[in-house]
Order: C-alpha cells, then structure tokens, then sequence
C-alpha cells in the first residue's frame, strides 16, 4: 500500500468498473449507519454529527484505499462508538452492528483482491456469500449463547464456559477447512502445486 494523491484517487474512480462504485457505496454507507443505530437506541446521547462526519470520512478513505490499515481503523471506531454509546452489551441490536461491520469489512476484502478496473467473477462472489451466511449463522448462534448466559441467575461456570469458547473455535475451525464452491478438479490440485 502505498499513499495515493488526490489526482490519483480521482483517475481511479473514473476507472472503476459498476461493481466496485456499487462496493465503494455500500463501504461508505455502513459504518454511518452503525453509528446512527448506535444513537438510535443507545440511552448514553453524544454529539452524533461528529461522529456521523468522522466516520463517514473514515469509510470514504477506506473505500478509496482498502488494502491498508484504513478499514481496521473504521470498524475499531465504529465498535468503540458502540460501546460509548450504547450500554447493553447484551442488545438484539448488537446483532444489526455485527451485520454493518461484518458487511463493511467483506466489502472491503473485495476491494482490497483485484484492481479498480476488475469486476469479480461469480464463483468469487457465490464463496463471498456462502461465508458470509456461514459467519451470520455462527454470530446468531454466539448471541444466543451469550443471552442464555445473561439470563442465567447462577454463579459463572468456568468449565462450561471454556467448553463453549473451545467448541466454537473448533466449529470455526471445521467450518473455515470444508470447501464452499465447486469441488476442487484434479486440474486444479495441478496448478495449485
């Protein structure tokens, strides 16, 4: 990564292919709109046009260069935002902001793969989405254990806890190893070595 002058930035838009301003917009668009749900049901009021302003920038940056630490920096904002803002660390909503990030960080993976002028191909967006359904499932299932927990009135069990915590990796483990798109050819296996 390497820092682009304005001239630059302006040359790539120009060159973009339709899929990647579609890319750009939906990166720009979602860490505003974490920070708005964050207002809208957080009980803790900051100034939110600020940081409305300061992550929308950070999200525009982001979709112009999204192959360095840029987008890092958004979602640890944007989380960090959260957090100040809304106190139930426990909330549905918390689920619509692990949706934003998640969508804002694939987003931006995608950009991050192939040049300005390249539009992906269908199998790289067929895998983009099976992981992405894969991931919403395991963030659902991660929440629902962590209301099953906030509901219990017992003393923590570290036990079962680290028990959770392990099979969850080891789930995501199997998850991330199992092939997603079309069985790998003995063409393929060629190539690959």
């Amino acid at each position: 990564m390497r820092a682009m002058s304005g001239r630059e930035w302006i040359d790539e838009l120009g060159a973009g292919s339709l899929q990647r301003h579609a890319l750009r917009l939906v990166a720009i668009a979602a860490p505003p709109g974490a920070c708005a749900l964050a207002a809208a049901v957080g009980s803790v009021h900051r100034n939110l046009t600020v940081a409305l302003l300061a992550l929308g920038f950070l999200a525009l940056l982001s979709a112009m260069q999204p192959d360095g630490y840029l987008p890092l920096l958004t979602v640890v904002a944007t989380a960090g935002y959260w957090i100040v803002v809304v106190p139930d660390d426990t909330s549905p909503w918390s689920m619509a902001l692990a949706a934003l990030l998640y969508l804002f960080h694939t987003v931006t993976a995608l950009m991050a793969m192939a040049p300005a002028s390249a539009t992906l191909g269908r199998e790289t967006l067929w895998r983009y989405t099976a992981r992405s359904g894969l991931i919403a499932l395991l963030v659902v299932v991660t929440w629902a254990i962590v209301e099953l927990f906030a509901g219990r009135h017992a003393p923590g069990n570290a036990v079962l806890t680290g028990a959770v915590v392990v099979l969850l990796i080891a789930a995501a483990f199997v998850a991330r190893a199992s092939p997603l798109g079309s069985p790998e050819t003995p063409e393929d296996a060629k190539t690959a070595l």
